[in-house]
């Protein structure tokens, strides 16, 4: 596995740190047959970030997120930004998570993921 890289925006920065000091952000889009899951677990204040069982830790300023190793991230980038409506947005992974990997290519897939924005394809 290659090495993730964490991008959060500001604005997503400011609304973890009025949630508190650890919390679950959902992916924006994932694909498994189990419907959606968790993305990551996020906490504040973790330094020397603890070993999570199947997470790699991914680190920006105090913030350390825990993406799930199961998942394959596209670009091995977890960005995280907010999303939603009115006074329920809320943080999400938004870098398309693909259970299981990619690999039949674009032309073939169902997933909606990021990667086919460039295509000009509807999804």
């Amino acid at each position: 596995m290659s090495e993730l890289k964490l991008t959060v925006t500001d604005r997503a920065m400011e609304r973890m740190l009025a949630m508190g000091r650890e919390f679950t952000i959902a992916a924006m889009q994932l694909t498994t047959r189990s419907g959606p899951v968790p993305a990551a677990v996020c906490r504040f204040g973790a330094p020397d970030a603890e070993a999570r069982a199947g997470y790699a830790p991914l680190t920006q300023g105090e913030l350390t997120v825990w993406a799930p190793l199961a998942e394959s991230f596209i670009n091995d980038e977890v960005i995280v930004d907010l999303c939603g409506v009115a006074n329920m947005v809320l943080p999400v992974a938004l870098t398309a998570v693909l259970t299981p990997a990619c690999d039949g290519g674009c032309a073939r897939c169902a997933a909606g993921c990021a990667s086919r924005r460039g295509d000009d394809e509807e999804f």
